[in-house]
């Protein structure tokens, strides 16, 4: 595991190992930008890398302090989130063949799952962090925090917080991790060295998801225009059960019948409803693709743009069944449920209001 692993981010990468050659990596970091985007594994490596035995800016991923850290193991890596103690203890970065630069993105964004921390960071999980914070590494050159999510601290953890900021120690190394930097307080913000994670351009994106991943031209132009540029996204869609057919499945079902009843084989929906607020999101993302693609082609762009490049033949079909002002309704309606996902939402309730909109006419 090292730098190397991290695609499409080269000036983040220079810019952290230009600080740590300088030795400029202390205090606290903020690294933003979109989820799936790699920046908790840049966070990983980096802790890596600042306490690596044989290496100089970067993990050499061999060393004892590197493989404890990978697996979770070293005394002087903190990963708070909002997990309970119990479930983040012993959570790493499983070492990858060496045979497999992207080894590593892979067992990491598997491990992950893509999925947020099941709650609230509360403040008992900063009290850890203050009993840590100002005592010497136990065995590592740095001690390193890792605060994911940052953004889901209880206004009473964010106190807390800003307290510790204010008074740490010099050398220990702080790196929250948000994909929403404007939920935290301002006070917090101006105390961190902002490092900013940008998606990949879809031309990259696919060519890497073809090249290193060995997906056709087909499933790597849906995956690259569907995360929009979001490898570690992609990644997990890529892993994930036929993501491709799963998504056609949602589109049949919600969209493409025109008879106002769920297109059925053997008497089954095509697909198994959601069950949660994860597979809900996934559900209005799959449809407001394929509402976006109908606007696409009914505006007259290339047909290159659009996501669902797989079901052109029906996107052609489709679009003269919406008007411009039909397919504005439906993606405010879905942009809405998304914000209603992130709440205590009835998922099955949800479901039926969108069937009931997206069959209206």
């Amino acid at each position: 595991m090292s730098f190397q692993t991290i695609k499409g981010h080269e000036g983040v990468v220079d810019k952290l190992r230009t600080y740590m050659r300088n030795g400029r990596l202390s205090g606290a970091y903020l690294f933003t930008g979109p989820e799936g985007i790699g920046k908790m594994l840049t966070a990983r490596i980096l802790s890596q890398a600042v306490n690596c035995l044989t290496e100089d800016s970067d993990a050499c991923g061999d060393c004892d302090s590197c493989v404890k850290i990978g697996r979770g193991h070293h005394p002087d890596i903190h990963v708070i989130d909002g997990n309970p103690p119990e479930e983040t203890a012993g959570r790493g970065m499983t070492v990858p063949d060496e045979d497999d630069l992207l080894a590593p993105v892979k067992t990491s964004i598997r491990a992950q799952k893509m999925e947020p921390a099941s709650g609230e960071i509360k403040i008992e999980r900063i009290r850890e962090l203050q009993s840590q914070i100002n005592l010497k590494p136990y065995e590592g050159k740095k001690k390193v925090f890792l605060i994911n999510d940052a953004h889901r601290m209880t206004p009473e953890a964010a106190d807390a917080f800003l307290k510790t900021l204010e008074e740490s120690a010099e050398g220990n190394l702080i790196i929250l991790v948000t994909s929403k930097p404007a939920v935290l307080p301002r006070t917090i913000v101006s105390r961190c060295k902002e490092v900013k994670f940008s998606p990949l351009s879809l031309c990259v994106l696919d060519s890497l998801l073809k090249r290193d991943f060995g997906l056709d031209d087909t499933s790597a132009h849906v995956l690259s225009f569907f995360t929009e540029g979001r490898i570690g996204y992609a990644l997990h869609l890529k892993d994930t059960e036929d993501f491709i057919a799963k998504k056609n499945r949602i589109i049949d079902d919600f969209a493409v019948n025109n008879s106002g009843s769920a297109r059925v084989f053997g008497g089954e929906r095509t697909h198994r409803e959601p069950e949660n607020r994860d597979e809900m999101r996934n559900l209005l993302n799959v449809l407001a693709a394929w509402f976006r693609d109908l606007y696409v082609i009914k505006a007259g762009v290339s047909l290159e743009e659009t996501i669902n490049r797989d079901r052109v033949d029906d996107l052609r079909s489709q679009r003269g069944r919406y008007s411009f002002d039909d397919l504005d309704e439906r993606m405010q309606c879905i942009s809405e449920a998304l914000f209603l996902t992130e709440h205590n939402i009835n998922v099955k309730l949800l479901v039926l209001h969108m069937r009931a909109l997206l069959w209206k006419n």
